[in-house]
């Protein structure tokens, strides 16, 4: 059966008892615009240094990319590390991979500091490769890593893939430690019932459309 609702959201739809804000609030101290991860995780850092705050965003709370993807937590950026230094030079470059494994420390602290139960788990991950050329590349990544950040990572060939995932589509694969994997639903309701409980008031089907500076700061 086909459905239009994503795995995840499906799996954990959202708490019935999941407390929003009735409406708008008149003003608060920090108004946050978006409810996803990094919005909601605002509001808890925010509202623990004693702001009052409200987390604004154009839907549901979950309706977007945060609830819906992939539920990795794994080092790097979007863009390849080895870009990134190029781009920005070794010093930038490395305060940009710093926080990307810091990145996955703070989301275990804000799991097992607000007891969200969202599966997860810290066990390493695995970037698989179908080609066998796909080994080469594993393995300068590897050495540029350690070399250049002190990161190491396992590269295996086709006599140890099948470790790893049992599928006769990969010829290779890199493995790191470090990274983890959580449910994005679960981690989402989670932590918007934890803000909420909080005093942080998440107000729904609220799109921001202009933001205006005033003397006493911001309408």
């Amino acid at each position: 059966m086909i459905t239009t609702v994503p795995f995840w959201r499906d799996d954990a739809p959202r708490p019935d008892d999941l407390l929003v804000a009735p409406m708008l609030p008149r003003d608060v101290d920090v108004a946050v615009v978006g409810a996803g991860f990094t919005g909601m995780n605002a509001a808890r850092e925010l509202v623990a240094a004693g702001k009052s705050v409200a987390v604004l965003d154009e839907g549901s709370l979950g309706s977007g990319a945060s609830a819906v993807n992939g539920g990795m937590v794994n080092y790097g950026l979007k863009a390849a590390t080895t870009a990134v230094f190029k781009r920005f030079g070794s010093a930038l470059g490395r305060q940009f991979w710093d926080a990307s494994l810091a990145s996955i420390d703070l989301v275990e602290k804000v799991v097992r500091d607000e007891g969200i139960n969202c599966d997860f788990h810290r066990g390493g991950a695995v970037e698989m490769g179908h080609r066998d050329r796909d080994l080469a590349t594993f393995q300068h990544e590897a050495e540029w890593l350690l070399e250049k950040v002190g990161f190491e990572l396992e590269v295996v060939g086709p006599d140890r893939v099948r470790d790893f995932v049992d599928s006769p589509a990969f010829r290779c694969a890199m493995v790191d430690s470090v990274g983890a994997g959580l449910h994005p639903a679960k981690y989402v309701w989670g932590l918007a019932g934890a803000i909420a409980g909080k005093g942080v008031q998440l107000v729904e089907d609220t799109a921001v459309t202009d933001v205006s500076a005033t003397r006493d700061g911001f309408i």
